[in-house]
């Protein structure tokens, strides 16, 4: 997703909403910042006549969302990143569902750390050791 999010230095909406984006899992996101002041090329070209206001663009400039302030928070708690998982993991119908392999491996990982067994090693020796592990274990799953 390619966004540009559009802002004045002197809106406080604008500062509300960057505040608000910054308590939010956005790694995802690709997100340009675009200063009405400065970059007025960008704001005429997309029609921007009030901030904040985010354009969610294709690779090519076309745009295809529009948001106005927090509409664009509503729509990120809205449309989270990746599907929830809402059931147990031993009720998933699809066996090579993308998530089992991971969960599997990662209730391994908290079993042994809860329970110490580090095995004499350091916790960041133990870390690498169980990464590894649930690489190979979700490559070959």
């Amino acid at each position: 997703m390619k966004i540009l999010k559009f802002y004045s230095d002197t809106c406080p909406p604008c500062k509300v909403l960057t505040e608000q984006l910054s308590k939010r899992d956005i790694t995802h996101l690709d997100i340009t910042e675009v200063n009405v002041k400065i970059d007025t090329e960008l704001k005429t070209k997309y029609g921007v006549r009030r901030v904040p206001t985010i354009i969610e663009i294709s690779d090519d400039g076309k745009e295809l969302k529009r948001f106005g302030g927090i509409e664009f928070i509503k729509f990120l708690d809205e449309n989270p990143p990746f599907p929830i998982i809402e059931e147990p993991i031993e009720k998933m119908k699809e066996p090579k569902d993308f998530y089992k392999p991971t969960i599997i491996a990662l209730e391994l990982l908290l079993l042994n750390i809860t329970s110490n067994r580090l095995n004499g090693k350091s916790s960041e020796e133990y870390i690498k050791e169980c990464k590894d592990k649930m690489k190979s274990f979700i490559d070959s799953y």
